[in-house]
C-alpha cells in the first residue's frame, strides 16, 4: 500500500494492530460451512473502535451466505445486543427483511423487559408472531404485568406462567394459537438430550472410542441400563442389511 495515510489506518486491523486477533487472516473461515457460531461477550466488552468493524464484517459475511436456503440466526442474551447500537438497527433492518431469503431470527433472553425495554420493542414484537415463554412465579406482579401486556397476554395465561414448572412447561404464542407445552422428558430423553458438561462429553466421547459400531447402546447401558438391550435389537436389523450388501 503505498499512500500512507490508507496503510496507518489499516495498519489498525493487521497483527501489527491491536484488532489483528479479530480480523487479519490468510484465509477467511466464515466460507467452510454452513454451521457457524460466534462468542460475543468479550468484543462487546470492547470499544467502538473494535465494535463496530468486526460488527460490519460479520453483518455482512451472514447477508452473503443468505442463499435461499432455510436459515436460523439465533441470538443468545439478546439483551447484550439490543444495547449495542449498530447490532441493535442491523437487527430491526433483519427482522424486517431477512424472511425474503428464507431466513429466521430467533432472539433468546431471560427477561421479558429485556425486550420491552428497547428501542426496537414495536419492530421485535410485530415482527416476531411466535414467542415461547417460559414459567414466572412474579408474572403477575405489577411491574411483569405491564410487559406481558404488551405481549397481549391476559389475566389467565399470566396465571399459567406463575403456576408452571420450570425447564419443563413452556407457553407458546404463535398464528396458530396458544398453548401451555409440557416438555417433561423421561430417563432415556434425557440420556441424550441432558449430557452437559465437560466430564460427561468426555464420558460420551470414551464410549464412542470403545464401541465405535455400537456406543449408542452402550451409552444406555450406563445411563439407562433396562434399556440398552432394546435399543440393541432396534439396530439389528439394519446391521443385518449392512452384512447382507456386504455379502452380495
Amino acid at each position: 500500500m503505498q499512500d500512507t495515510d490508507i496503510r496507518d489506518a489499516l495498519e489498525h486491523f493487521t497483527v501489527s494492530g491491536p484488532l489483528g486477533s479479530l480480523l487479519d487472516a490468510e484465509h477467511d473461515l466464515l466460507s467452510d460451512g454452513r454451521f457457524l457460531t460466534f462468542e460475543m461477550e468479550n468484543l462487546l466488552q470492547l470499544d467502538d473502535k473494535a465494535v463496530i468493524p468486526v460488527l460490519l464484517y460479520l453483518f455482512r459475511r451472514i447477508e452473503q451466505s443468505l442463499d435461499g436456503s432455510p436459515t436460523l440466526v439465533l441470538l443468545d442474551e439478546a439483551w447484550s445486543y439490543l444495547q449495542q447500537p449498530t447490532f441493535r438497527n442491523r437487527l430491526k433492518d433483519w427482522l424486517k427483511t431477512m424472511r425474503r431469503n428464507n431466513a429466521v431470527v430467533v432472539m433468546a433472553t431471560q427477561q421479558v423487559s429485556d425486550i420491552a425495554n428497547s428501542e426496537i420493542a414495536d419492530v421485535i414484537l410485530e415482527n416476531c408472531p411466535t414467542k415461547i415463554l417460559l414459567p414466572n412465579a412474579e408474572a403477575r406482579n405489577p411491574g411483569s404485568r405491564e410487559f406481558y401486556g404488551r405481549l397481549g397476554l391476559n389475566e389467565r395465561e399470566l396465571e399459567l406462567l406463575q403456576v408452571s414448572v420450570p425447564k419443563q412447561h413452556y407457553y407458546v404464542v404463535s398464528k396458530l394459537g396458544r398453548r401451555l407445552v409440557d416438555l417433561r422428558l423421561g430417563k432415556v430423553a434425557l440420556a441424550w438430550l441432558g449430557v452437559s458438561g465437560r466430564e460427561e462429553r468426555q464420558m460420551v466421547q470414551s464410549v464412542i472410542d470403545e464401541y465405535p459400531a455400537t456406543w449408542r447402546a452402550e451409552w444406555l447401558r450406563l445411563r439407562v441400563p433396562t434399556w440398552s438391550d432394546y435399543f440393541r435389537t432396534l439396530d439389528t436389523p439394519k446391521e443385518k442389511e449392512a452384512s447382507l450388501c456386504a455379502s452380495l
